[in-house]
């Protein structure tokens, strides 16, 4: 924990920590791990509050197969806590604070992200899996929502609907690293384009036009 004059304080966690979020009405630090649980840890008191046990009552084995947190998105508009997990075939857990167990959870389209052969019982060759590896909530509308996974996609949701309403293909392979909505300068426009980044490429686009590219920047 930092303030502008240096190192505040520093808590150990008792498992490695991947990703950082915080909660503003309840103060508490969401930190999400290696495993299936999200520590909070609340800066008013001062104190670890109960861990969130994410994959859980899934009813199946691919439960087991979730590595831990990838990332941890709090909704600017009305605070639902949206978890990306590492493994699990491509799952986005969606919590109330006020609850002890999960709303609901979004299934990603794992047939259309993943090449057919990386699905496919093959002993010669590794399965690929899919995960989470960014979230972005819309910065206003309080309903859109941009998932990025390690299959290089990005796709862009109403929190109503389980189909993603755009899907744009990074075009490398590589897991995306950043999503955002891009906004500033007041132009109305804003709102509809997302900037998305991988190890290779950053590209801006319209949600319009997932076809269609605004920008692009390759990384050396």
């Amino acid at each position: 924990m930092h303030t502008q004059s240096g190192l505040h304080y520093s808590v150990r966690l008792p498992t490695y920590g991947r990703t950082l979020g915080y909660h503003s009405p309840s103060a508490d630090a969401l930190v999400g791990c290696t495993g299936t649980d999200v520590y909070r840890f609340n800066l008013e008191e001062g104190r670890f509050m109960t861990p969130i046990s994410v994959a859980k009552n899934w009813g199946s084995s691919t439960a087991d197969e979730v590595e831990g947190v990838n990332i941890v998105d709090v909704n600017p508009r009305h605070g639902l806590w949206s978890f990306g997990l590492d493994g699990g075939g491509g799952v986005v857990e969606f919590w109330d604070p006020r609850s002890r167990t999960a709303l609901t959870r979004l299934n990603l389209p794992t047939s259309t992200l993943l090449p057919a052969q990386s699905i496919e019982a093959d002993s010669l060759a590794p399965v690929q899996k899919l995960s989470i590896t960014a979230i972005a909530s819309h910065p206003t509308d309080g309903l859109s929502m941009a998932v990025g996974t390690s299959s290089g996609h990005t796709l862009l949701y109403d929190l109503r609907s389980p189909t993603p309403f755009a899907v744009k293909d990074q075009g490398y392979g590589e897991p995306i690293k950043n999503v955002d909505w891009l906004r500033g300068g007041g132009a109305q426009e804003d709102a509809g384009r997302v900037i998305s980044a991988d190890s290779k490429v950053i590209k801006v686009w319209s949600k319009d036009e997932v076809s269609l590219p605004r920008f692009a920047c390759n990384i050396n």
